[in-house]
């Protein structure tokens, strides 16, 4: 085996980064139906006739529901099997779903919809970290995990920019139209293209045990790991922020500054998806230069950068201006793109090579049907409760729980950066 991962080293320099590639566009695909429809929340509930509670549950719950539930039993099949083709199987699914969203006649096809894209998506993540964990050593996987997390701030770019233009000229079922397509283009490249690594080539000294370990004993693994735990935590809170923000802060600047679909789409597409690129390449080079000296400082500076996320969310929140919650927008999404694409990378470090896809999908589960399913719908549940004594202005204040949640993440990481070496220790000593 030892002589099979020589060569696979050898032949394969240039391969790690078309896979980080390939797969940072998966992920960046996986957004942008995401994007498209939380910017679109506004038409789609007006043609409808649904509530701003409802709206939220089929932009949360609805995709989440069926993600999570599929998320682990994907994991326990990509522990054992070929994960490429498991991710080109859910990306054609997702992406045709995606496309079947601009074609509903009523509320149920829609959720049966959401539900669907859920489905497919519950095959990318989890696959994904597992194969950049063997295209990529320790050192490089907070710098290459950064990187991937982009294509979240990418997809957001590539949402708002088809939301609020296609959105705009032909109508919100045209922009799901331009949403799924790329990703059945995609699909087909990854089936063609790249192929599978073998499991934990990236590890210098480790050898690979056995494939499908019983899950009792890979769950008691995983979670004995402290910094695991606190990991887990922190992401899922930084994904309610995230997906609080992303969900709302569309109908925000509609409700608030009375933005049309055209300028948001514009500018806050823009805005957010270069200061959220900006944020997580920034992070991933900070935590991978400094980690070099003390791998605590991997997960410190995620720590710093949420704090600042916390306090900048509340300039986007209470301005006076519109270009002043755009300014602030920005700064929080800048800081906020500091922790994800770290912990992910942390999150597979401390956890061995022959359960990693489980960790990744316990991650990726707690961070969806909590930080998704939640971080979307309790905005809209507190929008509905407060509009009666804060008319338009109810938004500011539901927004207000990301902040509170943002600074919890902070406090979180930070315990958790104090034991991370312990763990990577253990996982060296075998």
């Amino acid at each position: 085996m030892d002589s099979q991962i020589s060569e696979h080293r050898r032949l394969g320099q240039t391969r790690p980064n078309y896979a980080l590639l390939l797969l940072t566009l998966v992920f960046a695909l996986g957004l942008l139906d995401r994007v498209i429809f939380n910017v679109l929340l506004d038409p789609i509930r007006e043609e409808f006739h649904l509530s701003d509670t409802v709206m939220g549950l089929l932009s949360g719950f609805a995709f989440v529901a069926f993600y999570s539930a599929m998320t682990f039993p994907v994991a326990r099949l990509a522990d054992r099997y070929n994960r490429r083709n498991i991710i080109v199987t859910g990306l054609t699914i997702w992406s045709a779903m995606t496309a079947f969203s601009g074609l509903v006649a009523n509320t149920l096809q829609l959720t049966i919809a959401r539900i669907m894209v859920g489905f497919g998506e519950s095959m990318g993540s989890a696959p994904g970290h597992s194969l950049l964990s063997d295209f990529f050593p320790k050192e490089k996987r907070p710098k290459a995990f950064s990187i991937y997390s982009g294509g979240l701030h990418l997809g957001i770019l590539l949402g708002y920019l088809i939301a609020g233009l296609v959105g705009q000229m032909l109508g919100w079922r045209y922009a799901f139209f331009f949403a799924g397509a790329p990703g059945l283009i995609l699909a087909l490249v990854i089936r063609l293209t790249m192929k599978e690594p073998l499991r934990g080539s990236s590890e210098e000294h480790y050898k690979l045990k056995e494939l499908g370990i019983p899950l009792r004993e890979a769950l008691k693994d995983i979670f004995s790991r402290r910094s695991y735990r606190l990991v887990l935590i922190a992401t899922t809170m930084g994904a309610f922020v995230i997906y609080a923000l992303s969900t709302w802060e569309a109908t925000f600047l509609r409700r608030i500054y009375h933005f049309d679909g055209k300028q948001i789409g514009l500018i806050v597409g823009v805005v957010k998806g270069g200061t959220g690129l900006a944020g997580a390449f920034l992070g991933g080079w900070l935590s991978n230069t400094f980690g070099k000296k003390d791998y605590k400082y991997i997960l410190q500076i995620p720590a710093i950068a949420t704090f600042l996320c916390a306090t900048f969310s509340l300039l986007f929140l209470f301005s006076t201006s519109a270009a002043m919650a755009i300014i602030g927008l920005g700064i929080t999404t800048f800081f906020l793109a500091f922790h994800i694409g770290v912990a992910w990378g942390v999150a597979q470090t401390v956890t061995r090579v022959e359960v990693r896809t489980l960790a990744a999908a316990i991650l990726t589960i707690s961070c969806n049907f909590i930080g998704h399913g939640f971080g979307s719908s309790v905005p809209g549940f507190f929008n509905d409760l407060l509009s009666e004594t804060y008319s338009v202005n109810a938004i500011r204040y539901s927004l207000l729980s990301a902040t509170g949640v943002a600074l919890l993440a902070s406090i979180i990481y930070w315990k958790a950066s104090v034991c991370v070496e312990k763990d990577i220790n253990t996982i060296e000593q075998g």
